[in-house]
């Protein structure tokens, strides 16, 4: 009975310890950035870092229709997503361990903090020469934990970063 209650125990802590909220931190575009030049309405497009982001890449083809845009694989015009993930680097990692641990022992009472960063960078090549490029950097401060369970709903990750990376497509296309 007491190992059953146990078994119970850890089970509810582990899941109390996975509710997850997020908070974006302002999107910071930065480059030159003309607008939308009329010479890439029909280029080849190249999505690099998408492999776990098909949604995402599927919103910036429909956008890009939207547009008026056309793939053309075998023109000199090329337009390359790229998503990169840039891994947080903490100042203390022993402490940021043992604040994953009291958050697990602790039932998800004490949150746990982490930090995702990531970058969507548009290059606009012709002629294998660059014409535009443009940064947009997507980070979210992310809280896992029962006291966040509340804005979990609202502020879920996947949905936080969706609606970030949508306005900075949003932000790209429409200048």
């Amino acid at each position: 009975m007491k190992e059953s209650l146990n078994k119970i125990f850890l089970i509810i802590c582990s899941i109390h310890t996975f509710h997850c909220a997020a908070f974006p931190v302002h999107s910071v575009q930065k480059g030159v950035n003309p607008p939308f030049p009329n010479e890439f309405l029909k280029a080849n497009l190249i999505f690099t870092g998408f492999h776990r982001f098909e949604r995402e890449e599927l919103k910036i083809r429909n956008e890009l229709k939207k547009i008026g845009f056309s793939e053309d694989k075998i023109s000199d015009t090329t337009i390359e997503f790229r998503l990169e993930r840039n891994y947080p680097i903490y100042r203390y990692l022993w402490l940021h361990r043992m604040h994953a641990v009291l958050t697990v022992l602790s039932g998800g009472l004490l949150p746990y903090y982490t930090y995702a960063d990531q970058r969507l960078k548009i290059q606009y090549w012709k002629d294998k020469e660059l014409r535009k490029e443009s940064r947009y950097d997507l980070s979210l401060h992310q809280w896992r934990g029962t006291l966040v369970l509340l804005v979990t709903i609202p502020y879920f990750p996947d949905q936080t970063f969706s609606d970030l990376f949508e306005s900075s497509l949003q932000e790209e296309l429409q200048k």
